[in-house]
């Protein structure tokens, strides 16, 4: 299932290192692949597709998913 999000980029340094995403509303996604190297910027505000991924994995910190597209928040 796809998904549009709005929210902030962060590096946790567990379990090997991930990329999670925040919004505003508290929900908490684990980004497994899909985000470029360029926008790897922690508190860096995004806009973001995202699709549900079925994995177990070992950062219980959010919900696994695949980046789709992925574009910086434009400053207004």
């Amino acid at each position: 299932m796809m998904k549009q999000l709005e929210g902030t980029l962060s590096y946790h340094d567990l379990e090997g290192g991930f990329w999670g995403l925040s919004d505003a509303d508290g929900n908490r996604y684990v980004l497994l692949d899909g985000l470029p190297d360029s926008l790897k910027k922690d508190g860096l505000c995004v806009e973001a597709t995202v699709e549900s991924a079925h994995v177990l994995g070992t950062a219980m910190w959010g919900t696994y998913v695949h980046v789709v597209s992925v574009k910086p928040v434009s400053a207004s």
